[in-house]
């Protein structure tokens, strides 16, 4: 014990010289903890470091969803029912059409809960068989369409203003990104995400 005291004392005195009170009293701590760790006896110090590398993998296949594209992009926890909601302007209609998703209970992809736009066109669901529709206002809502997606890739295009909200994170992708960069919306574990194989 005396001997550990000794050194944390050296240790004090070099760090008081280089780094102030602060840094001593963090470093400190820290060599006090360090010491205490090191007098543990080694079945102790298994379970702490078992504990440790449980927590660690835990957290590494926790689902993330993560959207991507060229020079950034962003990381969430996925959680079932989290808020993902896409606009942007049809290509023919010019009329804006919304996208609401959310992640699905197994958080393993995306489920489209409704579908709220404009005018009728091209690529814009109106059958009964695809959901319930009705008219609010001046929009027409598709809504219990029960389509998943384990992810979605999309570009923003001319006059899409193409827009993606992520628990309320806005990316302006239109502004972001040149015409036609593919952008990738989709749920993986985050050690694929850290090691750059996701998706």
């Amino acid at each position: 014990m005396r001997q550990d005291t000794g050194c944390l004392r050296r240790t004090s005195a070099l760090l008081f010289l280089f780094g102030g009170r602060w840094l001593l009293g963090k470093c400190k701590a820290f060599l006090s903890g360090l010491f205490i760790v090191m007098k543990m006896n080694s079945r102790r110090m298994l379970v702490v470091l078992l504990v440790l590398a449980v927590g660690l993998a835990y957290w590494l296949m926790m689902p993330v969803v993560y959207i991507a594209y060229e020079g950034g992009g962003g990381s969430y926890s996925a959680r079932p029912g989290m808020d993902i909601h896409l606009r942007f302007i049809h290509s023919v209609q010019k009329t804006p059409v919304e996208e609401y998703l959310t992640v699905s209970q197994d958080r393993s992809s995306f489920e489209l809960l409704y579908t709220r736009y404009q005018s009728f066109g091209v690529g814009l669901p109106f059958l009964p068989t695809e959901g319930k529709l009705w008219q609010e206002g001046d929009c027409f809502i598709m809504d219990g369409m029960g389509r998943h997606y384990p992810n979605l890739s999309f570009r923003p295009g001319l006059g899409t203003e193409l827009t993606v909200w992520i628990e309320g994170d806005e990316y302006r992708l239109y502004e972001l990104l040149p015409l036609g960069s593919r952008v990738d919306l989709y749920i993986a574990p985050r050690y694929q995400i850290i090691t750059g194989r996701g998706k």
